[in-house]
């Protein structure tokens, strides 16, 4: 879709895919692509795997790693319909809460390996927990001391620069 060629063209994708694991190679570099599940497979609850893509087979066939991120539908159906119900009178607060309660215990998603080229694991899957606040996955459940946003800045480093800010004059102490 972005790479500018028609979505049926599977001779120019396995070029491109070709192409980009060699570039991959050469250059010592990782590079991410991410290609999407063939619209007739995984319908609602069934599992994807490798072969559900859309695009040309070369995509899977060069792919150094492949990984596949599952979302569970039926939860957040589920979820949205607690609201609902809550929304309209069926269920009080305290059914609500309980209802979401147990809803997130259950995991929100899973994350698969499907193969790792010069790997030491194939196959493999994490369960994966949502955090709406910062839209994440995380890989515990909520409760879990870990259940939280993953932060992308070295917390020291960033202190320490904090603590420098704090060393320097403000504008009013420099007369500005």
């Amino acid at each position: 879709m972005r790479l500018g060629f028609v979505k049926d063209d599977y001779t120019q994708q396995a070029e491109c895919i070709t192409a980009l694991s060699a570039l991959a190679m050469e250059l010592g570099i990782h590079i991410h692509l991410v290609v999407h599940q063939n619209k007739s497979e995984g319908h609602k609850g069934q599992a994807g795997g490798k072969r559900s893509i859309s695009g040309a087979f070369e995509i899977i066939a060069n792919a150094h790693n492949i990984v596949e991120v599952q979302r569970d539908v039926n939860k957040g159906e589920k979820i949205s319909e607690v609201f609902q119900d809550h929304r309209i009178g069926r269920i009080n607060d305290q059914e609500k809460a309980d209802r979401l309660n147990t809803l997130n215990g259950v995991p929100d998603g899973k994350f698969i390996l499907h193969a790792q080229r010069e790997g030491e694991q194939q196959n493999g899957s994490k369960y994966l927990w949502f955090l709406w606040e910062c839209q994440q996955y995380v890989s515990h459940p909520q409760g879990h001391t870990d259940h939280r946003p993953l932060h992308f800045v070295d917390v020291a480093a960033e202190a320490d620069r904090q603590a420098v800010d704090h060393e320097l004059p403000t504008s009013e102490e420099m007369g500005l």
